[in-house]
């Protein structure tokens, strides 16, 4: 009699592709984040971002972070919200460096200009505005 093959789902599948090739979770990762932009689905992100985290281990990321394993399922999950500095903390626990770019859409000329310069800064920041660095003191961070 012969033995059916066990069965094995896609995410399992996924999850060893990941860890047999890093880069191919960061591949993923960098898609499902231009598919978000593109759809207004930050849910996507999490996902995603947990999918990663499972493949390497998410007992072990969690204890990177200094977070508790059910804490980051949670935070990572469709309903989950986390923090800037959170999403900081996994993407480097998982060996990982964002990179934005801009979107290619039409500028007026002014901003254009201005974006030649400073891409995405305003005048008010290079000029000693709100939030520039000539008001921080010196020796702060």
């Amino acid at each position: 009699m012969k033995r059916k093959a066990p069965f094995v789902s896609d995410e399992e599948e996924q999850l060893k592709a990941f860890r047999k090739n890093p880069k191919r979770a960061m591949e993923y990762l960098n898609a499902a984040i231009q598919a978000a932009f593109e759809e207004n689905d930050p849910e996507l992100v999490l996902t995603s971002l947990a999918m990663v985290a499972k493949a390497f281990g998410i007992t072990r990321v969690a204890k990177s972070v200094d977070f508790k394993r059910e804490s980051l399922h949670r935070m990572l999950s469709k309903r989950g919200n986390p923090e800037w500095k959170s999403l900081f903390k996994i993407f480097k626990a998982l060996h990982l460096r964002p990179k934005l770019e801009q979107a290619g859409h039409a500028v007026d000329s002014k901003s254009s200009a201005r974006s030649a310069t400073y891409p995405g800064i305003s005048s008010r920041h290079r000029k000693g505005g709100a939030g520039s660095r000539a008001h921080q003191p010196k020796n702060g961070i």
